[in-house]
């Protein structure tokens, strides 16, 4: 596995620790700090837009109360007060991501809005919130269910895949968007008419034009803790190597993959190649002056003036007759690999097990086998592979024993993307 899908991985599992994170600090400096910007903004409010914007209730009330917020002593009292309140309803103010969105996911009949008075005769757990706060839950655990499958592809593929991971940081920034800007509204919107007032923003306050759902939003901003902020990184992170892994990164990754191939020998140009029928497989290459011969794994190098030993070791007046595929479709296209008589030809992604070695990531790890039967001319080919291998007639190739197959036919290996045509 290439360094790409090691860093993916990393920043995949230090993501699924974020559950772990705090996402909510719930205090009463926090709650001090959310209703004197709600009172303050229906002052601007006021003055921006004229006295017919809000009532002349909720412009004295909010005025009353960010008059007592002045005083420094005045809102250590608020704040020791609502400390003592938020203590008495919460067995703890710290709530982490993974606590957070089991207690929006389960939540039922036991609901707390801080410093919430509700209206007389109406209970709040009939408003229908809980739907709300489930979907929100839902969105917390998705992305990391998500990385969970990004790891285990990495794994079986041995590389990165820049697009999920891509996707993945679009999702869980679209989340922590939609919580933040999308949430309150729809919060609001359940308990519009359950909720009088809260404690320093009076029912004037808050039945002001929009002021109920700024006030919900108020009260995610000022009581969310940095592990939310660690999370948008994560998904910042996600979205930048994505990009990168698809362009830039992935184009040094193939290159790099042909600095580590073997060395090639140059055959030249084969005439007389048989081909398929007219839109077997694509357009065929106009020349093999780019073929490629590889030496068989594992056979020592020939020592100095000899000639080489390896599987497509040059056989020009040896007397052998050899078998050759073209690559006429996908990673080598144009180039030819010449088969000595009753040798295993091996096609897969891993060097351990192959002779030619594809990255295309539906190419299993050994995925097919080909040899050349001198004396009939003709291939014997057997399938390994996890997304099997098909001939230009239509015939899929079996996987339990060699079968024969002539010159002139086309293999494609998983997909038409990886097609070889046995000359």
């Amino acid at each position: 596995m290439k360094w790409q899908g090691w860093l993916s991985i990393a920043l995949l599992v230090l993501f699924m620790g974020t559950l772990f994170l705090p996402r909510l600090e719930i205090s009463g400096e926090g709650y001090v700090d959310m209703a004197e910007e709600v009172n303050r903004h229906v002052q601007e409010i006021s003055d921006q837009d004229g006295e017919e914007a809000v009532s002349p209730g909720a412009v004295s009330a909010a005025a009353a109360i960010v008059d007592e917020f002045d005083s420094d002593q005045t809102r250590k009292d608020r704040v020791k007060e609502y400390d003592e309140q938020i203590d008495g309803a919460l067995d703890t103010r710290s709530m982490n991501n993974l606590f957070w969105g089991k207690w929006a996911l389960t939540v039922d009949d036991t609901l707390y809005f801080d410093g919430a008075e509700f209206e007389a005769e109406k209970k709040i757990e009939d408003s229908g919130v809980q739907g709300v706060f489930k979907l929100g839950g839902i969105l917390l655990y998705v992305p990391v269910l998500l990385a969970v499958v990004l790891i285990v592809l990495c794994i079986l593929n041995r590389k990165a895949n820049g697009l999920f991971l891509l996707l993945l940081g679009v999702l869980t920034g679209a989340a922590e968007l939609f919580w933040q800007f999308v949430m309150p509204g729809m919060i609001w919107s359940k308990i519009d008419g359950y909720v009088h007032s809260f404690t320093s923003i009076s029912h004037d306050v808050l039945y002001s034009d929009g002021m109920g759902s700024y006030t919900i939003s108020g009260m995610i901003t000022h009581l969310t803790s940095w592990g939310r902020a660690v999370t948008l990184i994560f998904a910042f992170l996600f979205i930048v190597f994505g990009i990168l892994f698809m362009t830039v990164l992935k184009q040094k990754y193939a290159g790099s993959f042909q600095q580590e191939m073997p060395d090639f020998a140059f055959s030249g140009s084969q005439k007389g190649a048989a081909v398929p029928p007219a839109g077997a497989f694509g357009t065929t290459p106009q020349s093999n002056a780019d073929s490629i011969t590889m030496p068989m794994m594992g056979h020592a190098a020939a020592p100095q003036g000899a000639s080489p030993t390896g599987l497509n070791a040059p056989l020009s007046g040896s007397g052998i007759n050899t078998g050759m595929i073209q690559c006429t479709m996908g990673q080598f296209r144009g180039s030819t690999f010449d088969i000595r008589p009753g040798e295993e030809f091996i096609i897969g992604r891993d060097p351990k097990y192959c002779q030619l070695i594809l990255e295309y990531p539906k190419i299993s790890r050994k995925h097919c086998g080909i040899k050349y039967d001198a004396g009939s001319g003709n291939y014997l080919v057997i399938d390994y592979s996890t997304n099997g291998t098909r001939l230009s007639t239509g015939e899929k190739v079996s996987s339990m024993n060699y079968q024969e197959v002539l010159p002139g036919t086309a293999l494609y290996l998983a997909t038409e993307k990886e097609t070889f045509l046995l000359e």
